[in-house]
């Protein structure tokens, strides 16, 4: 996020926030905040591997017990107003002016500033007199001689090498720069500053540009369709690239796109495993078809047994009566080296043999079907993962199966919760994102009588709606399909079948896979998927 995309998105805050009251604040992960503004969710993130801030129609959860900075921006901030978003020299950071009324009736004046610096990100409270109330990260004196960031303490901007602002710099100053630009301007991209010297009019076009709001918001992509610049202006030396109407679509995009990535090494994985499985049971179900006969083998020897003082050593067969079927006639392959009793065991052998193989391979093909079914489970769940708490947990449920070594080593990282929503009409339904908190759900967290729900004989979230002692009203069970439909592998169909029934009717057998359930007494229902709906009922916890 380079000065012009932070210019195109204060552009767009401007025309969808500015004015509005900040509802609700929520941190769903260390180095992000979520600020319901109105009708709009604004995401600010100082994650050094992906700093942003955007608006966002993805909704986060929040830990039980919010962080300390998110805990200062609900006491100062809650309620307030957004009065003004500058971006002050061109500079990679933006600065929220807020109007607050405090604990007394006084008005109070704050500012939000989100600092879009690579690793040196960060988000910062400040008051009016210019003090540090308190910063999503701390950088104490042992961290930085140059710039402290601690509460109580006098907020500096962070230094800028004495670079120009693009946007008022004149013409002589720009042709006075040296190469490369992006170290003399600020908010310049070492890309943007390249398309610039290709031609340095352009530098005037852009400006001009600026001037008048006129943004080219696109994604630029690499040989590979991997997302590798983002980018307000048109950059013309790319041919590979899709525009956006809105900067945080783009934004949120970018990002989403290169996030995917991190579950990669883990969506290889599973598949790497299904094809495994689906190969181990194609060969298993050849031998079992190779033993369906087994039970022809066993009548030949009890028929050979039957008339065994009537065929005489050196026959090559015997047309025997079946006294099984009518006392039909059936032929009998003999080896004429043996005597008839010496072929019935031989047959008796064959069948006890193909009955052993059955027997083993009906077991390995039922624990081979279950784990198939386990597996496209979990890569269902991986496209539930919202932050590195989902998908530490899905690294843990593999491990814990033994299909992974051994977890990622990690640094501390806040749990992981299920999916919260409230119906139309007040009932609380919870979804689980992977097995663990499936299991979680149905069996630690739901009462017997609450409502569980899942969709029919396809991989997706247990749901479980809260109702005590209350009947659960037709519009909640409703919705709560919907929502069922769109968390499972059937989230692009239509007309989904969701069973549903009481939670103490869902069993877990011995052995069985983490979210592997059976139930009865249930009824079905069928919902189509609607995102704007489940929207809508999205419970930010």
């Amino acid at each position: 996020m380079d000065g012009i995309v932070i210019s195109s998105l204060i552009n767009e805050l401007r025309g969808k926030i500015l004015g509005s009251a900040i509802n609700k604040i929520h941190q769903p992960e260390s180095y992000e905040i979520i600020l319901s503004i109105g009708k709009n969710k604004l995401l600010l993130s100082a994650n050094p591997s992906c700093p942003r801030v955007n608006l966002t129609m993805r909704n986060k959860i929040s830990a039980q017990n919010p962080q300390r900075f998110c805990m200062v921006l609900r006491k100062h901030i809650q309620n307030a107003r957004i009065i003004n978003i500058i971006q002050p020299n061109f500079d990679r950071i933006i600065i929220f002016e807020i109007k607050a009324v405090n604990g007394i009736g006084d008005t109070a004046f704050y500012k939000l500033i989100a600092e879009i610096m690579g690793k040196h990100s960060n988000i910062i409270l400040v008051d009016d007199k210019n003090l540090i109330v308190d910063a999503i990260k701390h950088i104490p004196p042992e961290k930085s001689s140059v710039r402290q960031i601690l509460p109580n303490f006098q907020y500096e901007m962070p230094p800028n090498k004495n670079k120009f602002d693009p946007t008022k710099i004149s013409a002589e100053q720009f042709f006075n720069c040296g190469e490369p630009l992006y170290k003399f301007l600020n908010g310049i991209s070492p890309v943007v500053s390249e398309e610039i010297a290709a031609d340095k009019n352009i530098f005037f076009e852009i400006r001009r540009d600026i001037a008048n709001k006129n943004y080219v918001n696109e994604i630029i992509f690499d040989e590979k369709n991997t997302p590798i610049i983002l980018s307000a202006i048109d950059l013309k030396k790319y041919d590979k690239k899709v525009k956006y109407a809105s900067i945080s679509q783009a934004i949120a995009d970018f990002y989403a796109d290169r996030n995917k990535i991190q579950t990669g090494d883990l969506q290889k994985i599973i598949l790497n495993n299904i094809v495994r499985c689906e190969k181990k049971i194609k060969l298993q179900s050849q031998t079992l078809d190779q033993t369906k006969n087994k039970d022809m083998l066993k009548l030949c020897g009890e028929l050979l047994m039957a008339n065994a003082y009537q065929i005489p050593k050196g026959c090559d067969s015997f047309i025997a009566e079946n006294y099984y079927d009518n006392n039909s006639k059936m032929e009998i392959k003999l080896d004429k080296n043996l005597t008839a009793v010496e072929n019935a065991q031989v047959y008796f052998k064959k069948y006890n043999r193909q009955k052993r193989t059955q027997v083993a391979v009906i077991e390995q093909l039922d624990k081979n079907n279950a784990q198939l079914k386990y597996l496209e489970t979990v890569l269902q769940n991986l496209r539930l993962c919202q932050n590195k708490a989902d998908l530490a947990e899905i690294r843990l449920e593999l491990y814990q199966q033994k299909i992974l070594h051994k977890p990622k080593k990690s640094k501390q990282i806040q749990k992981s919760l299920p999916l919260h929503f409230v119906s139309s009409d007040g009932f609380d339904i919870y979804v689980g994102k992977n097995n663990i908190q499936n299991d979680f759900l149905t069996f630690k967290f739901a009462r017997p009588n609450d409502f569980w729900l899942h969709v029919k004989n396809i991989p997706g979230s247990h749901v479980i709606i809260k109702c005590e002692k209350n009947d659960v009203s037709e519009k909640t069970l409703s919705e709560a399909a919907n929502i069922c439909a769109f968390y499972s592998k059937a989230f692009e169909s239509s007309n989904v079948a969701v069973d549903y029934t009481k939670k103490k009717f869902v069993k877990k057998t011995s052995g069985a896979k983490p979210g592997m359930v059976i139930y009865e007494n249930y009824k079905t229902i069928f919902a189509s998927p609607n995102q704007k709906l489940i929207e809508e009922l999205k419970k930010d916890d």
